[in-house]
């Protein structure tokens, strides 16, 4: 457990930076939820959105114990908008829409991983990292529900 005011203000402010992501990630999943047709899709993706949420509050919980505001709400702008979500399911459908949110767990991912670099406290650390291990669990669900379109895939060299 991390003891109240035992980080510095570098790791909250990164801290903050990264319930920020979060919160963006699981309104994301709830936007995809809403607009996915296949109920169990539906479903898969409010459950990972829970999950971000039980995140976005335990580091909103770290903040606060060091006496700081999370003071990301009001800034928090979704990568997914309902109207990009709309735009996705009407050309390629759930596999549209999975895709793009599954992009944005990656990038979620890969914020937890540099916030995990630049925190020097252990105890804050094994919790990032219990954290990512989530949002990894996430993006491999959603690969394996809807596995990327080889279109997705950059281009290859051609062989002559």
């Amino acid at each position: 457990m991390i003891r109240p005011h035992s980080l510095e203000s570098e790791s909250i402010a990164r801290l903050r930076h990264l319930a920020a992501a979060t919160y963006a990630g699981r309104d994301d999943l709830y936007a995809a939820a809403g607009q996915v047709g296949d109920e169990d899709l539906s479903t898969i993706c409010r459950k990972l959105a829970d999950d971000l949420a039980d995140h976005t509050a335990y580091l909103e919980q770290i903040i606060a114990m060091h006496g700081e505001e999370p003071g990301f709400k009001e800034a928090v702008t979704s990568a997914l908008s309902e109207e990009i979500m709309r735009f996705l399911r009407k050309g390629r459908g759930d596999q549209g829409i999975i895709s793009a949110v599954r992009e944005t767990q990656s990038e979620l991912r890969e914020q937890y991983d540099a916030t995990i670099a630049a925190t020097p406290d252990p105890e804050a650390q094994s919790i990032l990292e219990e954290q990512k291990r989530d949002v990894g669990f996430a993006e491999r669900v959603l690969r394996k529900v809807a596995p990327p379109d080889p279109q997705d895939a950059p281009d290859k060299p051609k062989k002559q």
